[in-house]
């Protein structure tokens, strides 16, 4: 991100004062060099456009060069002509091609005698993956084109993509920044080595970092600029603007230790040279004064060393004055770029950043901004960062003496277990000295949350600084850090503003359960603070309830959280429309009515029924902290019976390259409720969290709300050994009581309870309920209102088509037109559940049973388990045979050893056997049914 505060060009390393030397610059807006490289990055043959030629490939466990390979046009290195160069699996591109010793991976800073002569580098890389491959790939036409050489998915700690680029005509050589995963670390010597005493490299090697994200476009990469510079009299370099006033700036550099003066010309931003204003210093420094407020400023500089010697000119350098604002003051950072008008820090560790629609980190940050489908502004606590690093900005000063009283009001989000502090500070005398006007630590949920301070201890002009620090999660991880605001404003504040927030008394109640307690949340948004207020209740109009509240210290910005005194008793079940406000503030009227009451609708019923919870992971097998979220969940449902709950996992598309059994489906599930971090659970539409700290505490609660009817499913699966793979389906809901929604949905989706294919890059070897298919889509089925004692019946079949494909990754999900990702048709299942679409809530699910699994052309016996894999004490086997008689069941241990025996009487098609497993161990186990004449065997695994 560009700083206003501190504009730096670096031109920094070892630099020779000669006729011929190598100079840098950043690039000051993202992208590749030229526009010419438009392909995503993608590992090589995993979603790489075409056109690429692998000259290195993967798993280089020790350094390796490539072949010698040709530029394929004319260019110049150090001022003579090359043709040909070779690159180490270390991330060294050398001209020297007959170079024996490969550079190791322990990059250092340069010059370095393991590097050979006329090398280029992004040293400190390493070739160890399974799809780490150096690509090369030429763009442009002639007279103008780029010669690429991508270290494409290479290793930094996790994947890292970099490129080095040669380019025709201008004999500009470019290294690229051009994608991340969150948990790589690349510490890369970057730069351009002549000989064992000459080189230059990237401000920050040997530990220089990503300044790219995770996107696979060229959006956010970076570039650093290298080109050949003969003049005797250099240009200046390194420009910072510092001091900046609303009518001041200083700006310095680095010059030639020999010049004599410097040229400066200046103008309003986007002047003509010529045009400018001309100006001269013998110090590599300059302080522009009388400045216009808010205004941008272009800055050319030129080197004088003698009286016929000068440098060329240097420029434009931009930078601006401090903006002055007026109150009522508004920003949402709903462009594009960072707003003009606040500035990042010069001082602190990193940069705040605009972002939409989540951060890049799992589990922490907004999923949206606070209207939805806008900006916010946000700190990434992802590596590089470390605990305590801060990230600081600037508001512009804003003029509020229009305003009989003035208040600061924004949106804060804080969510991760790493979040440390968000601090605001004020300055009215010019940014001197600030005071701190509010300051919060710590998680405070996946929410946005509406914050207010008061200004009318301050001056009128006023400038705020925003600080936000990375935390710690208590055992060393920061990365669950990201903290964002939103809708910074200055406006009118009152005395007394007592706002509604919430009815916090549970929506859905039964009527033998009364008289009911009335609940709620108070905000108050005035400048005073509430020593005593009135707290009021009415249910569908009719009288007040009041209660009076004293003795309280009700502080702006708090909440206030209430249950009424007065309870309530509905005299019929029904739907009831609550209303809370508060009156009677310290003795007065509120001052502002428009936010006053906050509403809801109680439902009111006569019977109930028990919830069986409805429990949806969003996970991926290239998710780290989905393996904790995994087996949390798995030890929290281990106290349960399976009946007691219904579970569905939906495998999502990133972190990286996605999970295989990505499904659009899956991402459709996704985008209902709005899901943008992983691991993340939903419980019936109103749990929302990160599966790693969900507990049986949380589940007994969601299984403890009452529910209003019930649904009974069974399946049948039909297998032959042909093309037909058909699951039949049938579901019923009993409703108990009327429920009155046009927005009700039957969604039944098949899930396989255990796959072993895919096997995930976070560690994991086995996913367990894994969705498959959703029928008849992720749109589920529109179902009428809900009658008391009024049955409502579906039936639904589904036909896997095609064979077996386990995707690449997420980016080539099953076309279920023509393939399927089932493992094991007999390891299917069912669940089922109505939810209401605009509430997000289930009223009620389960998990279907099975009635039949049929084969055509088979055995005459077949064997069937489920649930396989198994946590309960017992398992069930189906026995499908047409032999009648006593049959023999054996389960065998790894070892071989009989480690239980049984027998069992068929004497039907069908025969349904529980198989005590209580004193069996974790682990795999044959199963085998046997007569003198037939056996048949499965293998049936035990996880608790």
């Amino acid at each position: 991100m560009k700083k206003i505060i501190t504009l730096t060009i670096c031109l920094l390393g070892i630099i020779q004062f000669n006729f011929s030397q190598y100079f840098y610059t950043p690039a000051s807006t993202p992208g590749n060099p030229g526009g010419l490289n438009t392909d995503s990055e993608y590992p090589s043959g995993s979603g790489l456009p075409a056109g690429w030629t692998v000259i290195l490939g993967p798993s280089n466990s020790n350094p390796t060069w490539s072949t010698v390979e040709n530029i394929g046009f004319p260019f110049n290195f150090n001022g003579n002509p090359v043709s040909q160069y070779k690159v180490s699996s270390t991330g060294v591109l050398t001209f020297s091609t007959g170079a024996s010793n490969v550079p190791s991976a322990n990059n250092a800073a340069i010059p370095d005698l393991g590097i050979p002569d006329n090398s280029v580098m992004v040293w400190g890389l390493q070739g160890t993956g399974t799809n780490d491959n150096i690509v090369t790939k030429t763009f442009g036409t002639a007279g103008g084109r780029q010669h690429w050489v991508f270290f494409s998915s290479y290793t930094a700690g996790s994947w890292t993509y970099w490129s080095i680029v040669m380019e025709e005509g201008t004999d500009k050589i470019y290294i690229v920044d051009q994608r991340h995963s969150t948990s790589a670390n690349p510490q890369i010597t970057a730069g351009i080595q002549i000989d064992g005493s000459t080189a230059i490299m990237v401000a920050g090697s040997p530990t220089l970092t990503n300044v790219a994200g995770g996107d696979p476009t060229p959006a956010d990469n970076h570039y650093y600029e290298f080109y050949l510079n003969s003049a005797s009299c250099i240009n200046p370099y390194s420009f910072v603007t510092s001091n900046r006033t609303i009518n001041s700036a200083d700006l310095s550099w680095i010059g030639n230790p020999s010049a004599i003066n410097y040229n400066i010309e200046f103008g309003i931003s986007g002047f003509s040279q010529g045009l400018g204003t001309l100006l001269s210093n013998t110090n590599p420094s300059y302080s522009f004064t009388g400045l216009t407020p808010s205004q941008f400023y272009d800055v050319y500089v030129q080197t004088v060393c003698d009286t016929t010697d000068s440098s060329t000119w240097t420029g434009p350098i931009t930078f601006s004055t401090l903006c002055v604002e007026n109150a009522p003051f508004l920003e949402n950072y709903d462009n594009s770029s960072f707003p003009v008008c606040f500035v990042q820090g010069n001082d602190d560790i990193f940069d705040w950043t605009v972002d939409a629609n989540g951060t890049a980190s799992a589990s922490t940050g907004p999923s949206n901004d606070i209207t939805g489908g806008g900006n916010y502004i946000y700190i990434e606590a992802s590596s590089p960062r470390i605990t305590g690093d801060s990230a600081v900005i600037f508001s512009p000063y804003i003029n509020k003496g229009s305003l009989s009283g003035a208040k600061l009001t924004f949106y804060s989000h804080m969510y991760g277990a790493s979040i440390g502090d968000l601090r605001v500070e004020a300055s009215d005398d010019g940014g001197s000295t600030y005071s701190t006007i509010f300051l919060k630590s710590g998680d405070q949920g996946d929410q946005w949350n509406y914050e207010t301070v008061c200004l009318d201890n301050f001056l009128d002009t006023i400038i705020f600084k925003v600080t936000a620090s990375v935390g710690d999660n208590g055992s060393g991880t920061s990365w669950y850090g990201d903290i964002a605001i939103d809708n910074f404003e200055i406006s009118q504040s009152v005395d007394l503003d007592l706002a509604g927030i919430s009815v916090t008394t549970d929506s859905f109640l039964v009527m033998n359960n009364s008289p009911f307690t009335i609940s709620g949340n108070l905000h108050n948004l005035g400048c005073n603070t509430i020593s005593s207020m009135d707290i009021n209740y009415s249910v569908n109009g009719s009288a007040t309830a009041t209660m009076p509240v004293s003795n309280i210290n009700f502080l702006t910005g708090d909440i206030y959280s209430f249950n009424h005194m007065t309870t309530w008793t509905p005299t019929t079940s029904g739907t009831y429309n609550v209303a809370i406000w508060a009156s009677n503030i310290n003795g007065s009227a509120d001052m502002d009515l428009s936010n006053d009451t906050a509403y809801a609708t109680l439902n009111v019923f006569d019977n109930f029924v028990q919830r069986v919870p409805m429990l949806e992971v969003f996970t991926s097998s290239t998710c780290p902290p989905c393996v904790q979220g995994n087996i949390n969940l798995k030890n929290v449902l281990s106290n349960y019976n399976q009946t007691d709950y219904t579970l569905i996992k939906y495998q999502m598309s990133w972190p990286g390259s996605g999970d295989p059994y990505y499904t659009q489906e899956a991402g459709d599930r996704r985008t209902f409720y709005g899901v943008n971090s992983v691991p993340r659970l939903e419980i019936d539409g109103g749990y929302d969290g990160n599966p790693s700290g969900f507990t049986t505490q949380e589940f007994d609660e969601s299984a403890g709300i009452p529910s209003f009817s019930t649904i009974s499913a069974n399946y049948s699966v039909y297998h032959d050994q042909g093309q037909n793979s058909v699951v039949d389906m049938n579901v019923t809901i009993d409703p108990i009581e009327d429920f009155n929604s046009n927005d009700l949905t039957l969604f039944v989706a098949i899930i396989e309870y255990a796959t072993y294919n895919n096997t995930g890059s976070n560690g994991e070897t086995e996913f367990l309920h894994v969705m498959k298919k959703m029928i008849p889509s992720s749109s589920g089925t529109a179902i009428p209102a809900l009658q008391a004692g009024v049955q409502e019946s579906f039936n639904f079949s589904y036909n896997f088509q095609g064979q077996y494909t386990l995707p690449v990754d997420a980016n080539s999900p099953i076309n279920h037109m023509n393939s399927h990702s089932v493992e094991d048709f007999d390891n299917l299942g069912v669940v089922v559940w109505v939810q209401d679409v605009n509430t997000k809530e289930v009223l009620q699910s389960t998990t279907a049973s099975i009635v039949a699994n049929v084969e055509e052309n088979i055995a005459a016996s077949r064997l069937m388990i489920f649930p396989n894999p198994s946590s309960e004490d017992y398992t069930n086997l189906v026995i499908e045979s047409s032999e009648r008689g006593m049959f023999e069941i054996m389960i065998i241990n790894t070892l071989g050893e009989i480690v239980l025996m049984d027998n069992v009487s068929v004497s039907k098609n069908l025969t349904q056997y529980q198989l005590d497993n209580s004193k069996l161990s974790n682990g795999m186990y044959n199963v085998i049914i046997q007569t003198p004449s037939i056996q048949s065997s499965k293998k049936l695994q035990i996880l608790r």
